[in-house]
């Protein structure tokens, strides 16, 4: 048998932005999810229907509509990614020492990655998972990471790039155990990494405050705020986890920044990476916006975000 070399002149890159768009519905969604331009979409769309000499879309006023080519082109991309579907998984089923790489910021990975790691682990029994949450921006394609969550995209590289949405960061301090929470401005500020002028340091600065405890990592940043030394700058989907942090007064959102999923271009052509990625896109898009849909590491159900006891 011989595989055919015909599709050497597909563009697959354009066809996934005109898959992107149907499912999205419509250009400004398809762009707002893979963190694009809309004229950037439009023009690919654009270049795909010249190339194809066909005209997938009617453009009304109204919106965009497929065409009859253009539905028929629907569904033959959904052919070609069931058999690529069915064909990676025949392979993976053999891999029994497939290894992806992941890294997150440290809120992130630490709070919300490492408790879902083992429900990963059960759906994906062949692959071995790897998780950096570091704080260090890394090279991604130094270090191997398949698949990222950071705080900002990356500058340059080859990479599938989208937006989960945004991180907003709050002043939490141990709840007062009577009468109520003293002022921010009296309050100790504990910082996380105070060797280094990071993101969280140039916040305090925001506040008018300067670092009392420094501390080393995210988890003692946690448990300082809660042994009582002082307020911290943490996410807010972090602080409904504890029933022991309540909000600082006169401080609201501190400061909010937009968190992209980042996956290798290399590492997205496998099945089993791309499914991982978008299982791990799911569980912090939902977790960003507070949503009630969120998977319970033990049982792999859908369930309301709980809070930790004191």
């Amino acid at each position: 048998m011989k595989l055919s070399r015909r599709t050497v002149g597909i563009e697959w890159d354009k066809l996934q932005f005109f898959a992107e768009v149907v499912n999205a519905g419509g250009v400004r969604s398809a762009a707002k999810s893979l963190g694009l331009s809309a004229a950037t979409i439009s023009r690919n769309l654009l270049a795909l229907e010249k190339s194809i000499d066909r005209e997938l879309f009617v453009r009304e006023k109204s919106g965009m509509r497929l065409t009859a080519y253009g539905e028929q082109l629907v569904e033959d991309c959904r052919t070609i990614d069931a058999i690529v579907s069915q064909v990676e998984a025949r392979m993976h089923t053999c891999a029994m020492d497939h290894e992806v790489r992941i890294a997150a910021v440290p809120s992130i990975g630490q709070e919300l990655l490492i408790p879902h790691l083992d429900l990963l682990r059960r759906k994906y029994a062949n692959v071995r998972f790897s998780l950096n949450t570091s704080s260090d921006n890394c090279d991604l394609d130094a270090r191997g990471i398949d698949i990222a969550i950071r705080a900002s995209r990356p500058e340059r590289g080859d990479y599938v790039v989208r937006r989960l949405g945004q991180l907003s960061l709050g002043c939490y301090a141990r709840s007062p155990q009577n009468g109520a929470m003293p002022s921010g401005k009296t309050l100790p500020l504990v910082v996380l990494g105070a060797t280094k002028f990071d993101a969280q340091i140039r916040n305090s600065l925001i506040l008018g405050l300067y670092p009392d405890n420094p501390v080393s990592d995210f988890q003692s940043l946690i448990n300082a705020m809660r042994a009582g030394l002082g307020q911290g700058l943490i996410p807010d989907f972090v602080a409904r986890k504890y029933r022991d942090l309540s909000p600082v007064p006169d401080q609201g959102e501190v400061f909010s920044a937009d968190i992209w999923i980042i996956i290798r271009a290399g590492s997205y052509r496998s099945r089993i990476v791309k499914d991982i990625a978008s299982e791990i896109g799911r569980l912090v898009s939902r977790h960003l916006r507070g949503a009630e849909d969120v998977p319970d590491p033990r049982t792999g159900c859908l369930s309301c975000p709980s809070r930790e006891h004191a």
